[in-house]
């Protein structure tokens, strides 16, 4: 037995050996440390980025289109049917719960494409919706629970990514169409996280502000 000890003393280089486990034991640590510290790390892109992308993937334009037909225009391929529509109506907001995807993906009702969104391809799909709810010809088409929506005076606010500031809906229009904006917090104050063009034909008086395209 002390031969054994004395030859394993010997191979270790005497010390060593003693100070292997310890090392070994200290690298297994600081390995779990990194990979806890990297899990554990927030998502500061969040609230910049994918903030946004959480939103403009739910929120889109109901309109009507030339044969009365009701529309949602939204940057988002992979509605199913019956997928439940919050609309805020406009002019003057209000909320109406709910139309539901009816066709996926219907036919492109125009020859001339009326959503335009910022960097991202719209998809058109013909909606259903109540008797009692005949009169929506236009608005902010979102795929949300109604529970997080309110009014607060003449506005509609909702929590739609989650952060703790409510969203507000503003509406403007330009020379020949319509800008629809999502600001978190306050119209024209807070910061823009949603934007959409919708296309009129027509001319009309404009009332957009430089903040609404920037």
């Amino acid at each position: 037995m002390n031969i054994f000890h004395s030859s394993a003393q010997f191979w270790c280089g005497g010390d060593l050996c003693g100070l292997r486990r310890p090392l070994h034991i200290l690298v297994h640590f600081l390995g779990l440390l990194f990979f806890l510290i990297l899990m554990s790390w927030p998502v500061t892109g969040f609230a910049q980025g994918a903030g946004d992308n959480r939103i403009s993937s739910k929120v889109g334009v109901v309109y009507r289109d030339s044969q009365n037909n009701l529309i949602l225009g939204i940057p988002r391929s992979n509605l199913r049917q019956d997928t439940r529509v919050v609309i805020i109506t406009l002019p003057g907001q209000s909320v109406v719960c709910c139309a539901e995807v009816n066709m996926i993906p219907s036919a492109e009702h125009e020859t001339v494409q009326q959503v335009i969104f910022d960097n991202a391809k719209s998809t058109t799909y013909d909606l259903r919706i109540d008797h009692q709810h005949n009169d929506v010809r236009f608005g902010f088409g979102i795929i949300a629970s109604p529970s997080v929506f309110s009014t607060k005076g003449s506005e509609v606010v909702a929590d739609l990514d989650r952060d703790g500031v409510r969203e507000t809906f503003r509406d403007c229009t330009s020379h020949e169409g319509m800008h629809l904006t999502i600001w978190s917090g306050q119209p024209l104050k807070g910061s823009r996280g949603w934007h959409a063009y919708f296309y009129l034909g027509y001319e009309t008086e404009p009332s957009c502000v430089e903040k609404d395209f920037e």
